[in-house]
């Protein structure tokens, strides 16, 4: 970090600690708690410091924020501490929360897993989250990990402030924000399966929550967890695929340094997303829960999922094949070099092309787009994703060359052949062997004149 920049962004941090401390104080004047300022100030420290550690692109305090923007009161706090743990960006639990886990939670193996009953002290906030999460003592966590342990430091922090009711309502709307699940076995969907995980806590914790409250509380729990997806439904696909590339170095640390990753682990991460892509179904992504949204919004929401998923993966296919020609031909240098210094690009953050950009050729009868689809993924590929991203530019010359030259349907068969390279049954020689020759020339006429 350069002197230059840190009063920016220490000026941008302590605005971010402004508005979570200006949140969770509306948040207890809505539900008519009197908490004292300095309790409040502590639980915004904790969240800022969590949230803004380092590997934050897209899970930051920002996207807490914006998942927090129209909710009321349950909905705001839950937003805030829904992301507070997210163990694949941050490589574990930040040690911030220690205190707060260790006695119900220890690593196995590489795993977190809940301690054994006899391990633990009875902790009715432990019993209100694993009912909730319908988890059990001893089990390993998996897709939960993180909106549970998320639950479980917001109870602990929040219980000598809320009743046990709010309490619930909170971890109810954090559950909620478990991602992309499908059906049970018997076909309830995650919100029919919450409101009954909530009847049952209401029960035995006594909450005193009216069938009406638990409705709505479901209610409240499905308008968080579509506004913390919201992106799927961008009405612009080019805004959705720049939060994509921001989810990539979250997920992919070896890109978090723009100059130190190698070509083949930039494929990787691609490939990776694209598979995500092309398994993903809208219907997985938002939900609905009586008539909340309405029936019109949410097949709304459906539909712009579905578009951009769709744009997506014919983007994704188009530049996974640019990149596993990239890679095929940096192994004949005998280097794994970066992608920068392959493409000519010094500071991708600074700069929306590379430098040998203007050297592709001009074609004859290039592929015109057959569909709306098709050509917004040309626009994507030759004007770009709408934002900046510090490891990547925004435009990709070289797959838009690609397919203007070969056409989507010959990209897609080449696909098969890159995909077979990348999992080393096909030379990286005989893959571009059996790739257009012509095409082969331009690129490295391109990338070495």
């Amino acid at each position: 970090m350069t002197a230059s920049t840190r009063p920016l962004n220490n000026q941008i941090k302590s605005a971010g600690e402004q508005q979570c401390l200006d949140y969770l104080s509306w948040a207890m004047q809505q539900l008519q708690v009197d908490v004292a300022p300095q309790t409040l100030k502590q639980i915004s420290g904790l969240i800022v410091q969590c949230m803004t550690a380092p590997g934050r692109y897209f899970h930051s305090l920002q996207h807490s924020f914006d998942v927090a923007n129209g909710g009321d009161a349950i909905e705001a706090i839950a937003a805030l501490f829904h992301d507070l743990v997210y163990v694949q960006i941050d490589g574990g639990v930040n040690a911030l929360l220690d205190d707060r886990l260790q006695p119900f939670v220890q690593q196995v193996r590489g795993r977190l897993q809940l301690r054994d009953a006899a391990e633990m002290p009875k902790d009715p906030g432990f019993e209100l989250v694993i009912t909730l999460f319908d988890v059990q003592p001893g089990q390993h966590l998996a897709l939960e990990q993180n909106e549970f342990l998320s639950a479980l430091v917001a109870v602990q922090w929040l219980r000598p402030i809320l009743g046990w009711a709010e309490l619930a309502q909170i971890v109810a709307c954090i559950e909620a924000t478990i991602p992309f699940r499908p059906p049970s076995p018997t076909g309830l969907l995650p919100s029919d399966q919450l409101y009954h995980k909530l009847s049952l806590v209401n029960h035995q914790f006594n909450l005193g929550l009216t069938q009406a409250e638990i409705v709505q509380a479901i209610q409240r729990a499905v308008r968080l967890i579509n506004r913390d997806v919201a992106n799927f439904a961008d009405p612009e696909a080019a805004i959705f695929l720049s939060y994509t590339w921001r989810l990539l170095p979250e997920l992919n640390p070896c890109l978090r340094g723009c100059s130190t990753y190698s070509i083949r682990e930039y494929r990787h991460a691609l490939e990776k997303t694209t598979s995500f892509m092309h398994f993903l179904d809208p219907g997985l992504i938002f939900r609905q829960f009586h008539d909340e949204p309405s029936s019109q919004h949410y097949q709304d929401m459906l539909n712009r999922a579905h578009k951009n998923l769709s744009v997506a993966c014919l983007y994704l296919n188009v530049k996974l094949l640019a990149i596993g020609i990239l890679e095929a031909l940096s192994i004949q240098l005998g280097d794994t070099i970066p992608p920068v210094k392959l493409g000519g690009i010094e500071i991708p953050a600074a700069s929306h092309e590379s430098v040998w950009q203007g050297r592709l050729p001009q074609l004859d009868a290039p592929y015109l787009a057959k569909d709306a689809i098709e050509q917004e993924v040309m626009e994507l590929l030759e004007i770009g994703r709408a934002q900046d991203s510090n490891f990547d530019i925004k435009k990709s010359p070289l797959a838009a060359f690609l397919v203007r030259y070969l056409g989507f349907c010959a990209v897609e068969d080449c696909l098969g052949q890159a995909k077979t390279f990348f999992q080393g049954s096909l030379p990286a020689e005989e893959f571009l062997a059996e790739t257009d020759q012509t095409l082969i020339k331009v690129f490295k006429e391109a990338i070495w004149r």
